[in-house]
């Protein structure tokens, strides 16, 4: 029973891979607690519906059955979780296209090399030449800092020693507990988890306190002209389109949704790329070499 519990995230997926295997359906509908649920088993299908037209493919999370009154607590109206339809997301998202096109990202990659420096020297530092250590939480520091000094022009201080900044702390509390109390209907869970959605709760407070600390902190200093980060652009532009800015309350949203989902894709991509490198030292040196060649020995 505990272990069905534990891994009822993978139930769905497991039976649609099922269902592809056995009957051939890359597709397949399922009605749970009155909510018809559409399935997608097949890569293709997959990146159609998320790269495809926005109008046609849509979001709603305040229609999950279960989880998605959750969100009013933390990640609100950030990108990923607004519905496509409201004014907030395609207002956020006009005007974010910008900084996070090709041209964008490129303009920011001597500040990440920066923060790949102080990586290197947190380690050196920490684990020493030929000592072991889990990747995992080098390259959640690794990510989460770079989008932090990079987007928002605020550090958390990861490198600087082993203890976990309670921003951190309190982030990966609201992830944690959005699994748990995601699978319990709203009217149960001040029941059987009222510890838990209380943490919930004062831990969401605490993460979008602290972005509007950090909000309030840019809004206070000087303008700078001569580079706008993420948090400039979300504070001072308009969208294109309606001439509409965003609201505070929008922008607290998008700098916890950055800092969550931005840090936890990118931790994940550099640690599965650097434990395939391990396991495959023929690439390992070709990408050595190639590193040595375009970006130098320096």
């Amino acid at each position: 029973m505990r272990y069905c519990w534990d891994n009822s995230s993978w139930a769905l997926a497991k039976w649609g891979l099922e269902l592809q295997r056995s009957q051939g359906f890359k597709t397949h509908g399922l009605n749970f607690c009155g909510t018809y649920i559409i399935c997608l088993s097949d890569a293709d299908l997959v990146q159609e519906v998320f790269e495809g037209d926005p109008h046609r493919f849509t979001k709603n999370f305040n229609d999950l059955p279960l989880g998605g009154d959750l969100l009013e607590y933390s990640f609100k109206d950030g990108l990923f979780t607004v519905n496509t339809d409201n004014p907030a997301w395609q207002v956020a998202h006009r005007i974010l296209i910008s900084p996070f096109s090709v041209r964008g990202v490129r303009g920011i990659m001597p500040m990440m090399c920066d923060q790949a420096d102080l990586l290197i020297k947190a380690m050196k530092r920490d684990v020493g030449y030929g000592g072991t250590t889990y990747i995992d939480t080098w390259v959640v520091k690794m990510a989460f800092e770079t989008i932090a000094v990079c987007g928002l022009g605020t550090s958390f201080g990861c490198f600087e020693n082993a203890e976990i900044n309670p921003f951190v702390k309190h982030l990966n509390e609201v992830v944690e507990s959005l699994d748990v109390l995601g699978r319990w209907p709203p009217f149960l869970r001040r029941i059987f988890c009222r510890q838990r959605l209380q943490s919930y709760i004062d831990s969401s407070a605490s993460v979008r306190r602290t972005c509007m600390e950090i909000l309030q902190r840019r809004k206070s200093e000087e303008h700078k002209e001569s580079h706008k980060d993420l948090l400039d652009r979300m504070l001072s532009d308009a969208d294109p389109k309606t001439g509409q800015k965003m609201s505070e309350e929008s922008v607290v949203d998008n700098l916890l949704t950055f800092l969550f989902a931005g840090q936890d894709s990118t931790a994940a991509a550099m640690a599965s790329c650097l434990c395939y490198l391990c396991a495959n030292p023929t690439c390992k040196e070709r990408l050595l070499r190639e590193i040595d060649e375009v970006v130098g020995k320096d």
